[in-house]
């Protein structure tokens, strides 16, 4: 198009700036589609009573190998029963936290409770018979893998998980307002022909003109 005067084009600056924003809030919302569900299990898991746990080793390969999250609830050793995976702690250390399944029940002569536990994956069964009072929770269903990304985003580096997508949000309304200020175009002063975009092409133009001239 040629004109009287110089006409300003459509910049390089404002289409960067342009699909800035675009790359930014899109990557921005993918963070929060990633994110909606690991909240929503985490929240459902607080309302309804029930812990997460994450399986650290492989004994319990192939149905809940490690990395699984766990979702479990609190049971007492009256609701334990054979062939039941729960979460009980280890009778030869009290700090550690162990999930198998429970392949046994039995009484001693005094009648005390004890469960006969196994890890799926492990040929025998586990040293010592677990008191009941030992039994914590029942494992009430596990996702795959999920419990390394939880594990991932533990406090601090979770922090970065949503600092980074209020950053690129940040970016993105930066560069969305950047775009529409060099894309606006400048105040005409005294005496000066008033610019309009063109119809056809998006240029201005002079007000007298109202068209480009090809």
């Amino acid at each position: 198009s040629t004109l009287g005067g110089p006409m300003p084009t459509r910049s390089t600056f404002h289409r960067v700036a342009r699909g800035g924003e675009a790359f930014f809030r899109t990557l921005a919302g993918l963070c929060a589609v990633l994110m909606v569900p690991i909240v929503l299990l985490i929240t459902g898991s607080w309302l309804t009573g029930s812990q997460l746990a994450v399986v650290e080793t492989g004994s319990m390969d192939p149905a809940m190998p490690r990395g699984s999250l766990l979702v479990t609830s609190p049971i007492s050793a009256d609701q334990a029963d054979e062939g039941m995976v729960v979460e009980f702690v280890d009778p030869s250390d009290p700090d550690r936290l162990v999930t198998h399944r429970i392949v046994g029940v039995q009484r001693n002569d005094s009648g005390d409770l004890s469960f006969i536990t196994r890890g799926d994956a492990n040929s025998s069964r586990d040293q010592a018979p677990v008191p009941a009072a030992n039994i914590r929770a029942k494992v009430r269903w596990h996702v795959k893998d999920l419990g390394s990304a939880l594990s991932v985003m533990q406090w601090p580096r979770s922090l970065i998980f949503v600092a980074l997508p209020t950053a690129m949000l940040v970016l993105a309304t930066l560069l969305g307002r950047l775009a529409g200020e060099r894309s606006t175009p400048g105040t005409a002063g005294p005496g000066s022909p008033v610019q309009l975009p063109c119809s056809a092409c998006g240029m201005s133009v002079a007000d007298a003109d109202r068209y480009c001239r090809h």
